[in-house]
Parts: structure tokens; C-alpha cells; sequence
């Protein structure tokens, strides 16, 4: 009976605040620009925010991202399957198991 692989959470939540990282930088370059011209009208809307809150959003979203690399990286072997423990609490893993060296001929 082969067991159903599950698919790591933490891969999909990595998606969705990389996706919103890469929207907020691009609004925040697009901020910077627009402020680097003396004659630029008024701004509102997304610019504004991104003058006021711009720093502090890329960061959250950067720690986001750091936080949630390492559970994805550090629990992958839970999420596949591969990190179940045997009854002697060794993994059941053919990684683990040691290697014969080759018969000689």
C-alpha cells in the first residue's frame, strides 16, 4: 500500500509572500523614481504609502521570508514522508543506512 505524498505548507505560503515581495518592490522603485523628480505633482494612493510604510512593509516581508525558508527547508522531511521513525527511533530513511564496500572479483 503506497503511502500518498504530502506537499510541504510552508511551500505555498513562501509563494504567496514572495509574490507580495516582489509586488512592494516593485512599487517601492517606482516610489523612489517618482521622488527623484523635483517638478513631480502631488502624490497619492500606493505612492504615498510606500513613502510613508515602504521601508517598514519590505522588511516584515523579508523576515516572512526568512522565517518561513527555514520551516520549509527544516521540516521537509516530515511534510514528504521521509522523516518517520522506526520503533527504535532511527529514521526509516535508505539515506541513513550504511553502505557495503564492493566484493572483490
Amino acid at each position: 500500500m503506497s503511502l500518498k505524498k504530502r506537499s510541504n505548507p510552508f511551500y505555498a505560503a513562501l509563494l504567496v509572500v514572495g509574490v507580495l515581495f516582489a509586488i512592494t518592490a516593485c512599487a517601492y522603485f517606482t516610489m523612489t523614481v517618482r521622488n527623484a523628480d523635483p517638478r513631480r505633482p502631488t502624490e497619492s494612493g500606493m505612492i504615498n504609502f510606500m513613502s510613508s510604510y515602504g521601508t517598514q512593509v519590505i522588511m516584515v516581508e523579508l523576515g516572512l521570508l526568512t522565517v518561513l525558508t527555514f520551516l520549509a527547508i527544516g521540516t521537509d522531511d516530515y511534510w514528504t514522508g521521509e522523516g518517520k521513525l522506526t520503533g527504535e527511533g532511527k529514521p526509516t530513511s535508505d539515506s541513513t543506512k550504511p553502505t557495503e564496500p564492493p566484493a572483490a572479483t
